[in-house]
């Protein structure tokens, strides 16, 4: 925790985010030691009983925070951030087509948001979804089922490396969905040939016997698998902002699609003026013994009046409360963060 602030920690730190911070001519980018910023971002959370995984980046002044900016954090669903990335970078690269179509299977299915209503299209017969169409669901309206059917697409070891090429390598994307869901209570969790249907992973996820879901809490929060660290996650977002990761339309595609996402509007932004454009995607994973695994928001956030652009990675993990005294404390954070460049 904290921010060093010596050259050799900033070089370093340049070079393990990909030298993302190279999106901005304005200004070098300066490590802030503030404490007392630090302990009011931190205070936020400490009735949770959680860690804060956080790092920001405000591009006009250079000014960056981080707490455990270092550290791996299982991202849950904004690993579908990186999965949608890669497949419109195949796209840009003429390998795949926005209306190629991909069929889910009633196998398919998964158990999460967007289930009843992917359900009735599915139907019995299954359903042919463009990959615009799975990308508008999987990031929107954080579909587990369009989200497994893409990274089913392009493969998980794709994702990773176009990270890596991007000179992230501490995001990885290693499972799909269905398995995330079955290894967090700690149940086999492999997929047969046939698929799964959601009956049949509901019927796995709720034979796991208490001691199993408390022992593979703990294997999930230090598994390397599915993770990011704040630093990488806020470094691929100034790669996105700059539009260094994608061609110039297909960025644009991205962060209107981040801008319209409905999930977790009272986590960062909760506090903020609904006018303000907020591009993000966020990731919550399951509860065990009354502690939930991750609870996170990541985005760009574009200031009012012209007062820049703030790149934001919040991580919650370990947090104990319920979904609303989660997000508060998030809603919190954004808010302080927010207000520190707003306000004159």
């Amino acid at each position: 925790m904290g921010f060093p602030s010596d050259a050799t920690h900033r070089r370093d730190w340049l070079r393990t985010a990909g030298a993302a911070l190279c999106f901005t001519a304005t200004a070098a980018v300066r490590l802030r030691a503030d404490e007392t910023f630090t302990k009011q971002l931190e205070s936020f959370v400490q009735p949770l009983g959680a860690e804060l995984g956080f790092a920001s980046l405000h591009l006009e002044s250079g000014e960056r925070f981080a707490i455990r900016g270092g550290e791996r954090f299982p991202m849950a669903s904004v690993y579908k951030l990186p999965i949608a990335l890669t497949v419109l970078d195949l796209v840009d690269r003429g390998e795949l087509t926005l209306v190629k179509t991909v069929r889910i299977l009633p196998s398919g299915l998964r158990i999460g948001l967007g289930t009843v209503t992917l359900a009735k299209l599915v139907g019995t017969e299954g359903y042919d979804f463009t990959i615009r169409q799975l990308l508008e669901r999987t990031l929107e309206e954080s579909d587990n089922a369009t989200s497994d059917a893409l990274l089913r697409l392009v493969g998980a070891p794709a994702v990773t490396a176009r990270m890596a090429a991007l000179g992230l390598e501490a995001i990885r994307v290693d499972r799909q969905e269905s398995e995330l869901l079955l290894d967090f209570v700690g149940v086999p969790s492999a997929e047969p040939a046939e698929g799964w249907t959601p009956a049949e992973l509901r019927a796995r996820y709720d034979a796991a016997t208490p001691s199993q879901r408390t022992a593979a809490l703990a294997a999930f929060l230090s598994d390397p698998r599915d993770t990011a660290t704040p630093e990488a996650m806020l470094a691929l977002l100034g790669r996105i902002h700059a539009g260094e990761a994608l061609s110039a339309i297909s960025t644009k595609r991205l962060l209107g699609h981040m801008s319209a996402c409905k999930t977790g509007n009272r986590r960062l932004r909760g506090e903020l003026p609904e006018s303000v454009d907020f591009a993000h995607r966020t990731g919550t994973s399951d509860t065990t013994d009354g502690i939930t695994g991750v609870t996170n928001d990541v985005g760009i956030l574009t200031l009012p009046e012209g007062k820049g652009t703030l790149l934001l990675a919040a991580f919650l993990r370990r947090a104990r409360g319920a979904m609303p005294e989660r997000e508060a404390a998030l809603a919190r954070i954004g808010r302080l963060i927010f207000e520190r460049y707003t306000n004159d």
